[in-house]
Order: C-alpha cells, then sequence, then structure tokens
C-alpha cells in the first residue's frame, strides 16, 4: 500500500474525502508516527551493517535509527554481548595485571551511547565487522511512497490515523474506540506471530520480516 491508498481510506471513512479538515500532510505525518511505533514494539525491520575495524579502536558508532543490537560478527566470529558492567568487569578479569588496553582479536562487545564496544582491541585495521540489527521504518515524504511495513500491518496504521484524525476533530469517543480496536488488533497479531531467534543470518541486506 502506499500513502495515497491510506489517505483515501481515512478521509473516506472519516468523512472528509475533499481532505479540507484532514490532509495528505496531516496523514503522512501520523503514518510515519504509526510505523515507528508498530515497528519499534514489533522490530519488524532487520537491517545489517557491514564496515572494518580500526587499527587499536575499541569505539565504533552504530546505526542512528537503531532499536535493537541483535549480533555482531568480527572475522566470520559471533561475540559475546554484556551489559556496560559485564563488560567493565570482564575487561579487568582479562587482563589480570597486564596493562590496558589489551590488543587482540575481539570475543566480546556491549553498547553504550549507540556506540559498539568491543574487547580485546582490535590489532590490525580493515578486518569485517558485521552489525545485525533491528531498525526503525523510514518515515514517508511523498503520496506515492510505500509503507515500510508488511502488508498485514497496513490496517493497523490506518487505524492509528483514524483515531489521530477523530481526535483532531475532538471526537474523542470515536477516537478511544478507534485507539481500543488498533490495540486489540495489535495485541492479537502479537500473540498469533511465532518469533525464532537467530544465531547466525544469511542475508546482509536489510529484510522487512513478512513472516
Amino acid at each position: 500500500m502506499i500513502v495515497s491508498e491510506v489517505a483515501t481510506r481515512v478521509k473516506r471513512q472519516f468523512g472528509d474525502e475533499s481532505g479540507v479538515q484532514v490532509t495528505d500532510e496531516d496523514i503522512m505525518r501520523w503514518i510515519s508516527d504509526a510505523q515507528r511505533e508498530i515497528g519499534q514494539a514489533q522490530e519488524l525491520i532487520e537491517a545489517t551493517s557491514t564496515g572494518s575495524s580500526t587499527y587499536q579502536t575499541e569505539t565504533y558508532d552504530l546505526p542512528v535509527d537503531i532499536i535493537n543490537l541483535r549480533a555482531v560478527y568480527f572475522e566470520g566470529k559471533q561475540l559475546r554481548k554484556l551489559s556496560m558492567q559485564e563488560y567493565d568487569i570482564w575487561v579487568r578479569e582479562y587482563l589480570d595485571g597486564v596493562a590496558y588496553p589489551f590488543y587482540g582479536t575481539p570475543e566480546v562487545f556491549c553498547v553504550w551511547a549507540n556506540q559498539l564496544r568491543m574487547y580485546p582491541v582490535p590489532d590490525a585495521s580493515g578486518r569485517e565487522i558485521i552489525v545485525y540489527f533491528t531498525e526503525f521504518p523510514t518515515d514517508v515524504i511523498t503520496v506515492a511512497d510505500q509503507l515500510s511495513l508488511p502488508i498485514k500491518w497496513h490496517n493497523r496504521i490506518v487505524e492509528y490515523c483514524l483515531q489521530q484524525a477523530y481526535e483532531l476533530d475532538e471526537n474523542f469517543d470515536a477516537a478511544m474506540m478507534k485507539g481500543g480496536q488498533m490495540s486489540q488488533s495489535l495485541g492479537q497479531m502479537a500473540e498469533d506471530a511465532s518469533w525464532t531467534e537467530h544465531t547466525s543470518y544469511p542475508m546482509i541486506t536489510i529484510q522487512p520480516d513478512d513472516a
């Protein structure tokens, strides 16, 4: 579905097909909000970022729209994910009297302030780092844009837009009803979905989860 199709449905159900009260700009903003809320809650958009190590550099920037970092591979080997506190403890135990920092092949990582930290610190440049993560959907900016989420979520986006339209019209009963309908639908879809954790990822391009 594209933005214009959502706009047509919303305006028709709301009773404003001419777009006097509810504009395309309103609907595009609501679509982007709906996609970000659903995408964050359900982690629907999977992505991969490939980079390389820098000599004696421990910290690397992560993509700005990341929701959840799923896995990090260094030269084809999956690193163990630690919390910041666990990472600091692990480093102290790893050093055990050795002067900081210690250079070599990373074994663990943690995330802090949207940055990836790996230890031991890479001892060479140009070694492959692959990061697997979920990210926020892309905001829509024109009526010809495609929705980022899989098609089974499109009706939920329409419901979200209708809820916002009713609130704009100060029809709070209708807004509450539409919001309840959307919440119930999302809850049922989340309950029905079966999520399988993967320890390896054969694809290294952005792949929406249409399962």
